[in-house]
Parts: C-alpha cells; structure tokens; sequence
C-alpha cells in the first residue's frame, strides 16, 4: 500500500499546526490564575460529579465537566494542568478556521448550493499561519475557560452547516444538532453563531427560489431546533438559579469596537493594567495613539478590501455577512437586558475577520498586495513579540511600561504567606475571589476567610462592629490582613475602611496607620495587599 501524498500546501499546515501547539504550550503556566480561572478549577474539583454540574447557573455545565474529565485522566496541580483543556481546543480551532477558509475561498470545496463562487484557495493557509501566530487566539488558548472550546465549536458547526449546504443529507443534520447541544451547554453565547446560520440558510433559501433551484432551510432549522429542546432543562435550571450580572459602566458600541480591534492586536500591545482601567479609555489612547490608530489600520483596511473582494461572490457575501452582522446585531440587542459586549464572548466572529482580511490583502489592487499581506504579517508578529516575548528588546519598545499580566494571585498568596505569623487572619473581598486563593492555598498554609462571608451578598458593606462579631479572632492577632480585588461594594475601599476601625476598637483604640502596609500588584486588574500590624 502506497503511503499517502503529501502536498506542498499539507506540509505548510502541518507545519503551522505544530507552531500552533507550541506558542499555545509557551509560557502555559508563568502567569497566575486569575478570579474566573480560579473559579473553573473551585467547579471542576468541589465535590462529585453532580456538584459540577450545578456548581453555578451563570454559565453552563460542560467546561467544568471537560476540566473534571481532564483533571481525573491526567492528574496536575499546577496552572499548566488546568489551562491544557483550552490549549487543546486552540490547536483544534487553527484546523478548523483552515477548513473554513477552505470550504469558502476554493472553487473545488465550496458548496454546491447557496451560489458560492470561490477562488485558488490560498486565502485559507494564510488564515491558517495567521491564525496560529495571532495573539488573541493564543491569549484564550492558555486561559482555563471555556471561550477557546466555543471558538472550536462554532468551527466546527459552520463546517457541518457547509457541508450540508453543499451535499444535504441527514448526517451533517445530526452531526449539527449533537455539536449545537454541546455549545450551548458550553456557553449561551453559542446561540450567535447558530443564529447566523439560521439566518443565512433563510437567505439561500430565498435566492435559490429566485434561481429556480431546490434549497428548503426547514431541515436545518429542525436540527436546531432539536438542539434547543435539548438545552431546555438547563435553561429552566439556570432561571431558578441565575444570579445575575454587575457589568458596571457601559457602552455597548465603544466595547464592540474594541473587541473587534483586539481580535488583532491581541492583549499585549496595548495591555491594560489597574491603573489604566482607571484611568479609562481615553486616557489609554492619549498614551499611544500613534500605536492604536496604526493597528487598527493594520487590520481594518485589510478587512474593508475583503468585503469589497467577497462582494463579488454572491454566496460568501451572504454567508460572511450573516456570519458577523447577525450576531453582532443580536448582541446589541442583547445589551438592553444583558450588557456583556466583550471580545471573548464574540471569539467566534475571530476567524471571519481574519478570513477577510487576507482575502482583502489578496485582492487589493495589485500595487496594495504586498502592503496590507504584509501589514497583516507585521500586526501578528508584532502582537505575537508582546505577548511572549515583553522582555526581549523588540518586546520592551512595543510594550513600555504596561506589560500584560493576569491578575497576580500567586505573588498575593506568596506575600502574605512570607508575612503572617499564627493566630493572624486574612480577609479576601470580594468574597467570590476565595476559590482563586483556595487554588494557592491547596496545602492550607494561608487560610482566608471571604468578607462579607458567603451567606451574605457580595455588596453587603459590613461596618467594624459587624466585623468583629463575625471574625473575634481578630482582636487576638499581633496582625491582620486583607486581599482587595474585584470589589463588589460602591466604594471600592469599604473594607479597608471597615478593617481599620474594627482593629482599632480590637487593639485598645490605638491608632496605627503609619503600620500599615497598601501593596498593590498591578496586572490587569490588580490585586492589593493590606498588611495592619499592631503596635
């Protein structure tokens, strides 16, 4: 039996799917858990399997399962094993994207029906080796949530709504309906996606009555449909259960825009840190407009010759554009009762962009290929230097002074584990970032306590008197510490107020300001060590 041949065009991709799954292993565990990671790992291990499953109502089930799954199969404690599920589905994701590109961009893969031209296919190992190098795609392939699994999924989804578009049948059908059930049990956010092919089967359908031909979208809509009914019982669950939001300040459209931006850029270019979350947007952009604009030209040019290019294909018009204009459009609609516009749960729109983009940089007037293909290259590399590598010398010009990070949990614990000595307490707020602390604490070295405590809702603003009824220990401690982060109360430093005047009634009435030590951690977030010592 004659081996299989090997094409030019395999080796490439093969190349660039071990490229894939190199950057998405680099550096897998160098930065700290931040709260939601810490939160995948409290589901995944706390109790049994039925505790998992309704470990929480705000996202469903599956991620934590998968994570239980993996944790069980191949026993880790550290950041790597928890964060390898999304690694996986990084890798699994630049595959599919290639498939994608593929079934949209070649004459000889794209569908038989819905009027799709196609073209030499090449668009789709660009999207390949761009894919693998972005780094936004890497960020959510090392992060241990479920948005890298969601990207995968959606792939997955519209490769078998292509191909039953171009073959029919009820095996892509079936295989749709099982996939559709997995995402939406993944994360609801999976609805989009599904939508925008529901949309576009509408769509062909309509165009192929005008032509004369046979496309009737009853089959698919079954499918989802099926899918739907079979997401009913947790939805019902997650009803009875659901605890709501608290985005905070929003604007909806000025956040769509920067997701879409960073789908490029990733998050080490332009890195947020604590004290650029407070400063804001505009002050971010004052810092580096010249960085900003540049970028967003980088990726927004290219993307606009892209649908002048696919304009001309009546079938990747329609579906690219009911792809991305339909969940956005939902999305937005979706902001009057749920405002989450965030670029991680628009992860899906990810490959579509980046499709057109190269199919813009290929099609552009001739005079303008090699400037944008090699403005896209030039963005990739460049986002792809910051984030792995913000210490070489190209990585310190980019990045200056605000580095990426995640919030930095593990240098909290180390801190105040240097620190305490017996009988000391520790208080976290908000109380939900106890799980995260819990992952460092695994050996017990550092018990912390949740304020206000879990029986109470997160914003409670417990005042010293109240603190001192539920933690007496406090008045014994020769310290006493408190971890800020996330901070659920309208004044952001209630606590600190609150564990101040409770240690000064414990202590005699001795004031003792000057003893106490406000460390901050500045990545992302921010995380702040409060260190009170008696006098």
């Amino acid at each position: 039996m004659r081996p299989p041949t090997i094409t030019g065009r395999d080796r490439l991709l093969l190349n660039a799917l071990a490229a894939a799954l190199v950057l998405r292993l680099l550096h897998l565990d160098e930065l700290s858990l931040w709260v939601d990671e810490g939160v995948t790992w409290s589901n995944a291990t706390t109790g049994g399997w039925r505790d998992t499953v309704f470990s929480e109502s705000n996202h469903p089930p599956v991620w934590w399962l998968v994570t239980r799954a993996w944790l069980t199969l191949f026993p880790g404690s550290g950041e790597a094993a928890l964060r390898m599920p999304a690694a996986i589905a990084g890798v699994l994701a630049v595959y599919l994207a290639y498939r994608v590109s593929l079934r949209l961009s070649d004459r000889a893969a794209v569908p038989s029906r819905g009027g799709f031209a196609g073209g030499d296919g090449r668009t789709a190992l660009w999207v390949a080796l761009l894919a693998t190098v972005n780094p936004f795609w890497i960020e959510y392939a090392q992060e241990a949530r479920m948005y890298a699994a969601l990207l995968a999924e959606s792939l997955g989804l519209t490769l078998l709504y292509l191909r039953w578009l171009d073959r029919g049948g009820r095996g892509p059908l079936v295989g749709y309906a099982v996939l559709a059930s997995v995402a939406l049990h993944t994360n609801y956010y999976a609805l989009w996606p599904i939508a925008g092919h529901a949309a576009h089967a509408l769509l062909a359908a309509r165009g192929a009555r005008a032509r004369g031909e046979r496309l009737s979208p009853v089959p698919l809509l079954v499918a989802q449909v099926a899918a739907g009914l079979s997401f009913v019982p947790w939805f019902l669950h997650m009803l009875s259960a659901y605890r709501g939001i608290s985005p905070g300040e929003y604007e909806p459209l000025g956040r769509l825009a920067h997701a879409l931006w960073r789908m490029a850029v990733g998050p080490a270019l332009v890195a947020l840190d604590a004290p650029r979350v407070r400063a804001g947007p505009a002050a971010v952009f004052a810092q580096e407009p010249v960085l900003v604009v540049t970028t967003a030209l980088l990726w927004l040019v290219p993307i606009a010759f892209g649908v002048r290019a696919v304009w001309r294909d009546r079938g990747a018009r329609a579906f690219l554009g009911a792809s991305v204009l339909v969940p956005v459009a939902l999305v937005l609609l979706a902001c009057v009762r749920w405002p989450l516009v965030h670029e991680k749960y628009l992860i899906f729109l990810a490959p579509f962009l980046l499709h057109l983009a190269v199919e813009g940089g290929r099609h552009a007037p001739r005079a303008l290929r090699p400037v944008l293909l090699g403005g896209l290259v030039l963005l990739h590399a460049a986002g792809l230097v910051a984030y792995h590598l913000p210490d070489s010398a190209p990585g310190r010009l980019l990045v200056g002074e605000h580095r990426y990070g995640k919030e930095q949990w593990r240098e909290a614990h180390a801190l105040v584990r240097d620190a305490r000595e017996a009988g000391d307490v520790v208080l976290l707020h908000a109380p939900f970032t106890h799980m995260t602390w819990a992952f460092y604490d695994r050996d017990g070295a550092v018990p912390a306590s949740p304020v206000p405590p879990l029986d109470l809702p997160c914003d409670r603003a417990l005042e010293p008197a109240d603190l001192l009824a539920r933690f007496p220990a406090l008045r014994e401690g020769k310290q006493a510490f408190l971890v800020l982060s996330h901070p659920a109360t309208d004044d952001p430093d209630h606590y600190r107020g609150a564990v101040f005047g409770a240690l000064v009634e414990a202590w005699g009435g001795v004031a003792f300001d000057a003893r106490t030590d406000d460390v901050e951690l500045p990545r992302q977030w921010g995380v702040r060590v409060l260190r009170f010592r008696r006098p």
